[in-house]
């Protein structure tokens, strides 16, 4: 849902704070604070970082892993642009 592609597995959790599916889908503050809570949430409880940010897409590890590798070029390619 929305800009952080959250899943809506989520939206029973996130629904006692008060944020909804269209709050997600069509307020971009709402949408990036709950994402951000959401990767932090899966970082902490990880093994290590990068395992962390592929449980923020998915759990199973064939997917996870091709996520962290996207996540990581990624990551490279706009550290080479910016320094």
């Amino acid at each position: 849902i929305g800009p952080m592609q959250i899943n809506s597995l989520w939206l029973k959790r996130i629904s006692s704070y008060g944020y909804t599916e269209s709050k997600l889908q069509y307020n971009p503050c709402d949408n990036v604070t709950v994402g951000t809570w959401i990767l932090s949430q899966q970082i902490a409880g990880a093994n290590n970082f990068w395992q962390g940010i592929g449980n923020y897409h998915s759990h199973s590890v064939r997917f996870n892993q091709n996520y962290v590798q996207q996540v990581h070029f990624k990551y490279l390619v706009l550290s080479r642009d910016l320094s």
